[in-house]
């Protein structure tokens, strides 16, 4: 194999690897999407999750690394902005997930 083809597939990992690292979406209805969300990075110690295109009910969920539920909300609104405080939280990792039936998406938050 030569370098080219080398530098090529190494490029192509990589950019597959974090693609599937960036969305972190778990899907098992690919063609009947329900909800898209978007997650921003953590400002002012928020964590904010973009929900658009919502067409049923979906729950917003904390929790921390052993699992433990800290927030939870039930959203049926189409589109909403919701932002959850880290700020009263303790050092260590949060996720904050959005699910629905078919769909789930979260993002990993660091509390320093």
């Amino acid at each position: 194999m030569n370098i080219s083809k080398l530098i090529f597939a190494f490029i192509f990992t990589l950019a597959f690897t974090f693609s599937s690292f960036a969305t972190n979406t778990v899907t098992t209805d690919k063609v009947n999407k329900e909800f898209t969300a978007t997650f921003s990075p953590k400002i002012d110690n928020k964590a904010t999750a973009n929900i658009t295109n919502n067409k049923g009910t979906i729950i917003v969920t904390l929790t921390n690394e052993q699992g433990n539920i800290l927030q939870e909300r039930t959203i049926t609104a189409e589109n909403i902005k919701y932002t959850i405080s880290l700020e009263s939280l303790p050092k260590g990792t949060y996720f904050l997930q959005v699910r629905g039936t078919d769909t789930a998406t979260y993002q990993v938050y660091q509390v320093n």
